[in-house]
């Protein structure tokens, strides 16, 4: 929920996507095949997004504001923006053990930036020929050393499964 500049409040409604599978390729095509399908579905989408918004704590103006912006009103829809939240997680390829601790920070930083600089062309080629070119995207990459396990161990961590908090 944006003001910029005291101009009008403009709002977007930014829907998440996943896709943690060993190669980057496959998981930038697996999250924008998630995109596609939550275009299709986007009503059901923002229906989900209402039935959960409203039990976390927010401030009454902004809950009257949120709650504004997901229920139509009779004579008209609300009116917001949309736009996607990928989050990639792939594996890096790096054995840890070959290296020692700033070694493989640096190893880490430059595979990083080569496999991600490889792969923009990709991006915006599955932006365009998907007809997404109208919304914005936040992609975050996440590498990992070991893809299988490293999932299963970071949502264990998340739902306080074996090996994560009890908060």
């Amino acid at each position: 929920l944006l003001t910029p500049d005291g101009q009008r409040t403009t709002s977007s409604i930014v829907f998440g996507t996943s896709s943690v599978v060993g190669n980057i390729g496959d998981a930038i095509t697996a999250a924008f095949e998630r995109v596609v399908d939550i275009e299709k579905n986007r009503t059901r989408e923002v229906q989900l997004a209402e039935n959960t918004v409203f039990t976390k704590t927010l401030d009454e103006t902004t809950a009257g504001y949120v709650k504004d912006l997901l229920i139509p009103k009779p004579g008209g829809a609300p009116v917001f923006d949309t736009a996607y939240s990928m989050f990639l997680g792939y594996d890096i390829g790096l054995d840890p053990k070959n290296y020692g601790n700033q070694q493989y920070r640096s190893a880490l930083d430059q595979k990083m930036q080569g496999d991600i600089a490889a792969h923009a062309q990709m991006i915006a080629n599955e932006i365009n020929t998907r007809n997404l070119d109208n919304y914005s995207f936040y992609i975050y990459v996440l590498p990992l050393n070991e893809v299988d396990v490293d999932a299963v161990a970071i949502m264990d961590g998340l739902v306080g499964g074996q090996g994560g908090s009890h908060v």
